[in-house]
């Protein structure tokens, strides 16, 4: 089988890899700066307590200075939260300050501790110190002093570089640097420790605490972590190429093996002096940076021999790869005989053969994609006799059922346990068998052509003129039965004026070709006169002219009438009350007649040179360019009705027909009648909404006889009722009985006076009984509160109205029944509010505005916001009144062009009704969104 090489993406790592390295390293980073925090608050707490941690293993060890202890606080904290958020603004520039106010500390003090002396900040400090942790405490160490110095540098890096320039790979490696060389040098004093060596904390000259040390090595390790993997030293490490995987396998392991070879031989073959002490703590740490640089040196060449290995087999894969997978050839692999199969393909073959998957051409069995199934074997038995097969021709079928030539090259392979397979290669030479194939129809139409196109072919003689070889056509246009009738004539008979044939002459010499030069010619036996397009090209290797001569006399005899024709056109054009245009194929406007100015208000040359997108809106341009398209291929479009945007910003209805323009019977353009139809389609649209209002009234007629006849039928059962019962209390003498039932007969006859006033109030709301007028609505609320004074001031509600209301042009008594109805219904439903407020006012929603009547009563629950408004709907039995009001507001409304709703939070949250009335000047400002227009 073809092995295909697997690709993989050793040693690139991708950016999520880069992403989740850098962020371990800044996780690390705040340990680091945290655990320096930690050891020098250890240090100092025990200072406090006495705790004496360190004096147990060396009785006369250095405590930590306080003003060190403070330093490396401050530090640790600065590096933990630089890294975890970068300071910005001013706690930046703060934070800038500080770490510079501590490199000057160290700068003075340095020099001053190395002859013995301190700065006057350090002395105050020592003091402060004592004071505080109420026990003695040491000086600064010169050693603890000089390491503050780059340790402030690497500082001041993190926080003004790497927050101004986030990518600076000088300045993170520089940072790199000065954490190695903290961690060295702090790392030489934490082995005198670990031996057991007092020349650094016994004498006088570089005592350095165990805690400043142990500080000191977590803040370089912290600096060399916040510079992060893309810079020294840690780029060195890490990665997936092969010298950082050798870096981090070997050099750990020679540090521990060095560093374990010196504990072993300070701890029990040696007695150190000073002198000798430190210089195997400076042997040690000059030993692990020579091994370091060398094992990164023996790493890397080490690697780049492997990369050079790995990247030269890769190549070899990669090529492989390509010439298997990216050949237009089709390779295959495949077993013998006509039972065989295939073994492998590759993607030439999937692609040749149309099959979807490699899986799904290996399942056809390779006689099933032989046009005739038969031939596989005859070829499989030519291959296996003579052990290859070059350059046969052979005819396939894909998978789709499609017939395709192919030319296969196969070569017997054999396995060493005898098997046999054939390696072949297949080009697919389809269209090179169609290409001859046409060549060849080409050859033949092509002699059809030249004998009988209707264009007449010739070549004539440089030397003489006479013509040597032509077509029928030629023959026909110059009189001569047959083509060998005119050959040997001189074509200079066919000139009807001699000035043209000189004109011919001069420019076909001159230049060496004339292109549709419009000739006067006669026939050689008529003398007929007919127009002729002519043109001809010098071959002055075989001194010859070849030309053609087309017969354009019915062309120039159509282009007369053309001309008269579009002046006839133009005529009515100019006249038609329609607008007329003509566009061509790609839509774009070629003419316009004046119509267009009256009708959108542009004039013609403003809308000549445009598309329908200039001026139609963008709903309906699908419509338009599907017209357009349609008529370009010959079919007349009629009754497209669209929107087109006038001059002045409105819109105008337009209903189009369009037809193509036929030329010489080809189509050249379009002709698009427009008729201005939106007084039409508003007059429809008016009887649609009659239509819509006559069914809405005829339902709610019907509703509404229901509904009388159900709620009459009640008090007339009543009084029926109790004036059966009053016969029988007059038979009886029962005065008090007989007062009781004419109290209910009356009670039932005032509610049915009510309901008929009621219905006979909504019966009149179908028409404005007051001429409109233009008022202010402030004044017609100001009016109905007055009305209602009385019941106002006994149910101690409060009602407010909105200053600066609008004008409303209405019936100005109608509204204010409108208003009036309202506040009784607000008011009769205020429920056991201690305060019942009603506010009377308007907002904008959107294009207009809305006018409130807003109470806090016991508010409508959201299934019966709509009921209230029906007729003789009542949410309450109970409560005074026919059911009629809200109906009555609702049909006022209406009336008026308006519409009305309710709206209520919940049960006892009091409710709004909200309705729309024609304002004389609206006072809510409208933008429109961009892309919308008006309804």
């Amino acid at each position: 089988m073809v092995a295909v090489p697997e690709m993989d993406n050793d040693g690139i790592p991708g950016r999520d890899e880069k992403g989740t390295a850098t962020l371990f390293f800044q996780r690390l980073t705040i340990v680091f700066g945290a655990g320096t925090v930690f050891i020098s608050i250890l240090g100092l707490a025990s200072i406090y307590w006495n705790l004496g941690i360190y004096r147990f293993f060396y009785p006369d060890y250095k405590t930590i200075a306080f003003s060190a202890a403070l330093i490396w606080i401050v530090s640790g904290l600065i590096l933990a939260f630089q890294v975890k958020k970068p300071f910005r603004g001013r706690i930046r520039a703060c934070i800038l300050a500080v770490i510079v106010v501590i490199a000057i500390f160290a700068l003075i003090e340095f020099p001053l501790q190395l002859l013995g002396q301190s700065f006057i900040i350090e002395t105050w400090l020592y003091q402060f110190g004592n004071a505080i942790l109420a026990y003695p405490t040491t000086p600064i160490s010169p050693v603890a002093a000089g390491l503050m110095i780059p340790s402030s540098l690497a500082l001041f890096l993190l926080v003004y570089v790497f927050g101004s320039h986030e990518k600076i790979q000088d300045a993170r490696s520089t940072v790199g640097i000065l954490g190695i060389f903290v961690v060295l040098v702090s790392f030489t004093f934490l082995l005198s420790y670990i031996y057991g060596i007092p020349f650094l904390y016994e004498t006088s000259f570089l005592p350095l605490a165990p805690e400043s040390t142990i500080t000191l090595l977590l803040l370089g390790a912290g600096f060399i972590t916040a510079a992060g993997p893309d810079a020294a030293p840690l780029k060195y490490f890490t990665g997936n190429s092969t010298k950082a995987h050798l870096l981090r396998t070997f050099v750990p392991l020679v540090i521990i093996l060095i560093f374990a070879q010196s504990f072993l031989q300070a701890t029990f073959f040696s007695v150190y002096t000073l002198n000798s002490a430190l210089s195997m703590a400076l042997f040690l740490v000059a030993v692990t940076i020579v091994t370091t640089y060398v094992v990164g040196k023996v790493s890397g060449s080490l690697s780049n021999a492997i990369d050079s290995a790995e990247h030269h087999r890769r190549a070899a894969e990669e090529q492989y790869r390509a010439l298997f997978g990216n050949v237009n050839i089709g390779i295959l692999r495949s077993t013998p005989g006509s039972q065989g199969s295939l073994v492998e393909v590759n993607p030439a073959a999937i692609r040749i053969f149309e099959a979807d998957s490699r899986e799904q051409l290996l399942a056809v069995p390779p006689s099933a994609l032989y046009f005739n199934p038969e031939q596989r074997r005859l070829i499989s038995d030519e291959i296996v006799a003579k052990g290859s097969i070059k350059g046969m021709e052979v005819r396939y079928r894909t998978l789709n059922g499609k017939p395709i030539w192919a030319r296969i090259t196969a070569t017997k392979k054999t396995s060493e346990t005898g098997e046999i397979w054939f390696d072949s290669t297949i080009e697919d030479i389809t269209e090179q068998k169609q290409a001859v194939e046409a060549l060849q129809e080409s050859e033949r139409k092509y002699r059809n052509l030249y004998q009988y196109a209707q264009v007449g072919l010739f070549e004539t003689s440089l030397k003489d003129g006479t013509v040597v070889a032509c077509n029928e056509r030629y023959a026909t246009l110059a009189g001569f039965l047959s083509a060998e009738d005119a050959i040997g004539n001189d074509i200079v008979h066919l000139y009807m004026n001699t000035d043209d044939r000189k004109e011919v002459s001069r420019i076909l010499h001159t230049e060496g070709h004339i292109d549709d030069h419009i000739v006067q010619f006669k026939n050689h036996v008529t003398g007929r006169p007919f127009w002729a397009q002519f043109s001809a090209r010098l071959n002055r290797e075989e001194d010859r002219a070849e030309g053609t001569i087309i017969d354009i006399t019915a062309q120039k005899e159509s282009e007369a009438a053309l001309r008269e024709s579009e002046e006839l056109f133009k005529g009515v054009a100019e006249r038609s009350s329609d607008l007329i245009l003509l566009v061509n194929k790609r839509g774009i406007a070629t003419y316009v007649s004046p119509s267009v100015e009256r009708i959108l208000g542009y004039l013609p040359d403003e809308i000549v040179g445009k598309t329908p997108e200039d001026f139609i809106i963008p709903d309906d341009i699908t419509a338009v360019w599907e017209g357009v398209n349609k008529s370009v291929s010959g079919e007349y479009i009629g009754g497209v009705t669209v929107h087109s945007r006038k001059k002045s910003g409105e819109y105008a209805i337009m209903e189009m027909t369009s037809s193509p323009i036929i030329k010489e019977d080809r189509i050249s353009g379009i002709q698009v009648i427009a008729r201005d139809i939106t007084d039409r389609k508003v007059v429809e649209y008016q009887r649609e909404l009659l239509i819509s209002e006559l069914e809405q009234k005829n339902a709610e007629l019907e509703r509404f006889t229901y509904t009388v006849s159900h709620d009459l039928k009640s008090p007339i059962i009543t009084i029926r009722g109790f004036l059966g019962l009053l016969a029988e209390d007059v038979k009886k003498g029962d005065i008090d009985q007989m007062d009781s039932d004419i109290r209910r007969i009356f009670s039932a006859t005032d509610k049915m006076q009510g309901l008929l006033e009621d219905l006979l109030t909504l019966s009149r709301i179908g028409r404005i009984t007051n001429p409109p007028e233009s008022i202010n609505f402030g004044t017609i609320a100001e009016e109905a509160a007055e009305q209602l004074a009385g019941v106002i001031r006994k149910h101690d509600v409060t009602v407010t109205i909105a200053p600066d209301l609008p004008d409303v042009f209405v019936d100005h008594t109608r509204i204010r029944e409108v208003l009036v109805n309202l506040i009784e219904n607000a008011i009769k439903f205020r429920g056991d509010q201690p305060v019942p407020t009603i506010e009377i006012g308007m907002r904008c929603d959107e294009r207009e505005p809305v006018f409130f009547v807003k109470d806090n009563g016991i508010g409508i629950e959201e299934p019966y916001t709509k009921r209230i408004f029906v007729l003789f709907e009542k949410l309450d039995a109970k409560t005074e009144g026919t059911g009629v009001g809200l109906a009555i507001v609702k049909r006022i409304i209406e009336v008026h062009g308006g519409k009305i709703w309710a709206e209520s939070p919940g049960r006892g949250l009091g409710s709004t009704f909200s309705f729309t009335l024609p304002v004389t000047e609206s006072k809510c400002i409208y933008i429109p969104k961009k892309g919308k227009r008006d309804e």
